[in-house]
């Protein structure tokens, strides 16, 4: 296990934890493929790509940005091209396409790409060269390139918002698609996507204005998950010795199971004791009760609940009484008992409804299905939150 500093929120300086597994196999599958990285808010997906850009595999060039804040097509193509020119440095002079479009350029500019006599540059045309030039250096120099692109349905949701003409759909379409074909075009450059919005809902919505495409399936799904038990009891028991908290034997289990061994919880739920404090195993399970109906805490796990309204539209109350039946059980429980719980509710929907529900809900990580097909929630913290929250 590697060992983790503090970086409460998931991202910062330090390494991530249990997680060398899931780095190995991400960079085992960029050798051939592109790779989709969708999971729950704070699992660790952008820790994951902070891990790989610091301690890149040898002969990879790492590129890594934050999509969320781009809110145009033009500004993605500007922010890729200086990312390349800025990881570049030395090798800049391979920028050669670019460079006949633009001109010699500040990697340090801000705002879109401009043209010699102050237009802003087409955006794909941006892109096209871009990797292009990006293509040109891996044949040169023998070193692979991998883009690693954090909240990418943020950018496509920006896209559809700020469209100046109304036709965001339109555009965020393009976008999806030019990203594909980049990747189909110049296969020697890589890209690692994530998003803890799936994808599928912005898919879903442009769907209902005829958008045909599957910009994905060229790319290997990965999920991350909680820590493997293991690592989450030895993280906990890492943090509350960083913290000088003592604690009976099997404190640490107790708290990395309660909240679903998730780095993120188990930091912050430690942070929140007090140092040279003794804790007792008996009191951890009220502890984190406080956290949870705290109003204040910075959690946001109202977050699970308040997103089903956007997402799931007219199915919302079918997915409410999901959640609270499954929030209810001890056990897994089966589309059959799911069924009658969801009737008895009285929320509308056949079981083919429910079964196309519970697909959608497992695609967002909301649930989990075992070898048995029976369903549960995919994290203890958010069955837990939910069943306070609920008064279940």
């Amino acid at each position: 296990m590697r060992e983790q500093k503090g970086n409460e929120g998931g991202s910062g300086g330090g390494v991530v934890v249990g997680r060398d597994g899931v780095i190995a196999e991400i960079w085992r599958i960029l050798d051939k493929r592109s790779v989709y990285m969708n999971d729950l808010r704070r699992i660790g997906k952008t820790m994951i790509l902070e891990a790989m850009k610091e301690d890149p595999l040898e002969g990879w060039i790492v590129i890594k940005k934050d999509l969320g804040r781009c809110s145009t097509p033009e500004e993605f193509a500007a922010l890729v091209y200086r990312d390349a020119l800025a990881e570049l440095k030395g090798r800049a002079k391979l920028m050669r396409r670019m460079e006949e479009l633009i001109g010699k350029a500040s990697g340090v500019q801000i705002g879109p790409v401009t043209l010699p006599d102050g237009r802003v540059a087409p955006w794909k045309e941006v892109l096209e060269r871009t990797f292009a030039d990006l293509d040109q250096v891996v044949e040169k120099t023998g070193r692979r390139v991998v883009f690693l692109w954090d909240e990418v349905p943020f950018l496509l949701d920006n896209v559809i918002k700020n469209a100046d003409d109304g036709d965001g759909q339109k555009l965020a379409m393009q976008v999806l698609d030019a990203i594909r074909s980049l990747r189909q075009d110049y296969p020697r450059v890589k890209m690692v996507l994530t998003g803890s919005i799936g994808l599928h809902h912005i898919l879903a919505q442009l769907r209902e204005v005829d958008y045909i495409n599957s910009p994905l399936n060229d790319m290997k799904p990965v999920a991350p998950g909680p820590l493997a038990a293991a690592d989450g009891v030895a993280f906990a028991a890492q943090m509350l010795q960083a913290r000088g908290v003592e604690g009976d034997d099997g404190c640490a289990e107790e708290i990395a199971t309660l909240v679903g061994h998730v780095p993120f919880y188990i930091e912050s739920f430690v942070d929140g004791l007090r140092t040279g404090e003794e804790i007792r195993r008996e009191d951890l399970e009220g502890r984190l009760a406080e956290r949870l109906t705290d109003e204040d805490d910075d959690w946001d796990l109202p977050h699970y609940a308040a997103r089903l309204h956007r997402y799931f539209g007219q199915k919302e109350k079918m997915a409410l009484a999901v959640l609270d039946h499954l929030a209810r059980e001890e056990a897994p429980a089966s589309n059959g008992e799911i069924f009658e719980a969801v009737k008895a509710a009285e929320v509308g929907g056949d079981l083919e409804d429910l079964r196309k529900l519970l697909k959608l809900l497992h695609r967002d990580h909301y649930l989990e299905k075992d070898r048995d097909g029976r369903w549960a929630f995919r994290l203890a913290i958010v069955r837990r939150w939910w069943r306070l929250d609920r008064g279940l």
